[in-house]
């Protein structure tokens, strides 16, 4: 009988108690849709993706592009232009050197895909026209940016570069670049917002080095050994300025700065007075896509101090028009652009950095290209 009862016991409480499913259910991937127009010629890109909550647990924070939307932009008129995606690649270099003293096998290297969705070349945003990004997913959801309207921006008066050296407490190893500063004439009408981006152009060379490993094509004998590299939109730009302070006046405002790689002013063969050159390109930016950068550079420059602002969710201008409550990351501008340029002296370079002179097929470089660029002719 004790045993019968035991039994009955087991029977009931099992039938009692629901298992508890330690398996948690896969939260949506989140979407992530970034890109920009401008005034300026050129092919403009609207990157998709979908994020994991828990991307950088379960697949090592990477983002899975969305290569099967449906994106378009459309202005005011309800004129409309598709954006396709179109296969850009760059190159790769696979089995870097071994560190153990010998030489190194050579490298592999490997044409990688850039995903996004581009126009064709013939768009160009016109100023005092407003344009809206389209996406529908795969799904059938559809997202929408809030319009964004081209205003007229400040043409730059010019450019100016002064050499840094930046804090370190190893008083023999430091960092250092230049600083670039935008003059120009603020307009005293309206507010004016800001934002910038910083290109660069400068020349390497690559020639054989005898008994020295290589693994960018070290034994091609039509390796070509010059070439010039080009660099878009680098770190360390001013992402937010408003004319708040400064309304109509002449301001002299530091936008970027170029680090010492020990590449880019490094090579002596070429002409002292034309090291480098750096273009500014000057955003005039609409009051919503000023607060989104503001709201990004203080995430970016939070160090730990307990004065920092607290994180904040970044979002963007972007809704799900069927789930108006889905997180939807990412910002879509339409910006009026101002540039200019400026060549960096090599004699301005106080301590140029250290770098070994690079070696190979300078053409499987990111960036690379062999004919001479205009603004070095």
């Amino acid at each position: 009988m004790k045993y019968i009862g035991f039994v009955l016991i087991a029977f009931v409480l099992s039938t009692c108690i629901t298992p508890i499913n330690l398996d948690p259910d896969e939260p949506d991937p989140i979407l992530v849709i970034d890109g920009f127009i401008t005034d300026q010629e050129g092919v403009f890109e609207v990157i998709i993706s979908r994020l994991s909550r828990f991307a950088s647990i379960a697949n090592g924070g990477q983002e899975r592009f969305d290569k099967e939307s449906e994106v378009f932009i459309t202005d005011q008129n309800g004129n409309r232009t598709d954006l396709k995606v179109i296969p850009l690649t760059r190159n790769e270099v696979t089995n870097p050197c071994a560190q153990n003293g010998g030489c190194c096998p050579t490298g592999t290297i490997l044409q990688v895909e850039s995903l996004g969705f581009r126009t064709d070349g013939t768009f160009k945003a016109e100023l005092g026209n407003t344009y809206t990004l389209n996406v529908i997913t795969f799904n059938g959801f559809r997202y929408q940016s809030t319009p964004q309207t081209i205003i007229p921006g400040s043409e730059i008066d010019s450019i100016s570069y002064r050499y840094k050296e930046l804090p370190s407490s190893d008083p023999v190893s430091f960092e250092s670049g230049v600083e670039l500063f935008s003059h120009w004439q603020d307009p005293v009408e309206t507010a004016n917002f800001y934002s910038w981006r910083v290109n660069g152009i400068y020349k390497i060379d690559t020639p054989p080095k005898q008994g020295v490993c290589c693994m960018l094509d070290p034994n091609d004998v039509n390796a070509q050994t010059t070439c010039w590299i080009n660099e878009d939109n680098m770190r360390g730009n001013e992402l937010a300025f408003n004319d708040l302070q400064s309304n109509g006046s002449t301001i002299s405002k530091r936008v970027g700065f170029v680090q010492d790689d020990g590449l880019r002013f490094g090579n002596s063969t070429g002409d002292p007075n034309r090291q480098y050159y750096a273009e500014v390109e000057q955003w005039a930016l609409s009051q919503e896509a000023f607060a989104f950068f503001s709201l990004l550079k203080s995430q970016i420059e939070i160090d730990g101090d307990i004065f920092d602002p607290p994180p904040a969710e970044i979002t963007g201008n972007i809704r799900n028009l069927d789930r108006p409550d889905e997180i939807v990351i990412g910002f879509f501008g339409a910006y009026s652009v101002k540039k200019k340029g400026v060549f960096i002296k090599r004699s301005d370079i106080k301590n140029i950095q250290f770098n070994p002179r690079p070696c190979g097929d300078c053409r499987n470089r990111a960036g690379a290209q062999v004919p001479i660029p205009e603004v070095f002719r």
